[in-house]
């Protein structure tokens, strides 16, 4: 059985159901497998105490959809078996003027979690979510067509739809857009930094539409790419500025990455990573959003880094939507018996990867929550 280290001596998911709770914006069922050994010491201690805990189980945080971010959670929070959840926000509803936060949601969401002792897990996304005074401030866009049928919004994914839509994002590497995110970082962190039940923060900054490192990469866009002066160092330095930025915002917290391909086949992840890594060490968390049971073969450069990095720091998974219309017509009972054995897949299929966390979605915590019991046993 692993020792939970005090904060300081090493990090891990903090705030696990026998201690103080941790929030974020999507809740999220993070089943967090604590690390042991070395290498692995999970940190945390009891607010305003400093004493020492075992944990033996897995943690597990579900993701709350945008629309249901104020609803009342408490089939959740007052569950047992869930150590969280994780809550998404838009950049512009937090900072819709330059300089003018409102962090009434995230107060909302961390006050409603610490009185259940949950912990939190926080996204902010900016790209298609910047506010428009960045670009009237001087940030050069980058626009695109959303090619994504996915995207065509879904309660469980992607929050609104843009599929066949316009869209445009900061150019990553753009100096106005960086320095405005790294006011809102700072400000962000100086706001919630005293809060004790965050679990952890998902660096965010060159991103598309989610928390994911994704970028628009259809051949159009990699031909606009270049022609706005793209190189590998470039958006790899953007992507380390972002990092030093939470890193720096909130010094006791763990960051996570999250995982994806970018545009090109030219190792910027790779380089972001070891960046990281090297700075923050047990700090730098990375996660992978594309779980599912049948997805053991995948040849993945990400899954690939995970692998390399799960005996060194801490790697979790965010569990991938189950499309059951590519499957045809279904009865219900079949769509419940693939939906269960998927989801119990999963668990297996991350922890053999060595994922000490899950991020899953309401529905499925709130229709399987046996299986949420015995993995977090």
């Amino acid at each position: 059985m692993g020792k939970i280290k005090k904060r300081g001596q090493g990090f891990g998911v903090r705030g696990q159901r026998s201690g103080s709770s941790k929030y974020g914006i999507i809740l999220f069922v993070s089943a967090a497998i604590l690390m042991i050994g070395a290498n692995c010491g999970l940190s945390e201690k009891r607010a305003g105490r400093g004493e020492e805990r075992n944990l033996t189980r897995a943690s597990i945080y579900v993701l709350i959809p945008f629309e249901k971010r104020k609803d009342n959670l408490d089939a959740v929070l007052n569950n047992p078996n869930v150590s969280g959840i994780c809550i998404a926000a838009e950049w512009r509803e937090l900072e819709p003027e330059e300089g003018k936060y409102d962090f009434s949601l995230i107060d909302h969401v961390l006050k409603r979690a610490s009185a259940k002792n949950k912990t939190l897990s926080l996204r902010v996304i900016p790209g298609i979510s910047s506010p428009e005074w960045l670009y009237r401030k001087g940030a050069k866009r980058f626009e695109f067509t959303d090619r994504n049928p996915e995207h065509q919004g879904y309660p469980q994914g992607h929050r609104f739809n843009t599929y066949r839509k316009k869209l445009s994002i900061p150019v990553p590497w753009d100096t106005v857009f960086l320095s405005c995110w790294e006011k809102f970082v700072a400000a962000y962190g100086s706001h919630c930094r005293k809060a004790e039940n965050i679990a952890m923060i998902h660096i965010t900054g060159p991103n598309r539409h989610s928390a994911e490192m994704h970028l628009p990469k259809e051949p159009e866009n990699k031909k606009n790419w270049i022609d706005m002066g793209y190189s590998a160092q470039k958006l790899s330095g953007a992507w380390e500025r972002c990092i030093a930025a939470f890193a720096s915002a909130f010094p006791q917290t763990p960051v996570v990455l999250n995982l994806s391909p970018v545009i090109f086949d030219d190792e910027v992840m790779e380089t972001v990573v070891r960046y990281g890594y090297g700075k923050y060490g047990q700090r730098f968390f990375m996660q992978n959003n594309i779980l599912l049971a049948d997805n053991k073969e995948m040849r993945r450069r990400d899954w690939a880094i995970l692998r390399q990095y799960s005996a060194k720091t801490t790697i979790g998974f965010q569990r991938q939507i189950l499309r059951l219309k590519q499957r045809g017509v279904l009865s219900e009972k079949e769509r419940i018996r693939i939906r269960k054995e998927n989801f119990e897949g999963m668990f297996s299929q991350g922890m053999a990867l060595g994922a000490k966390y899950f991020e899953i979605g309401l529905t499925e915590a709130l229709d399987f929550p046996e299986i949420v019991r015995k993995t977090a046993e």
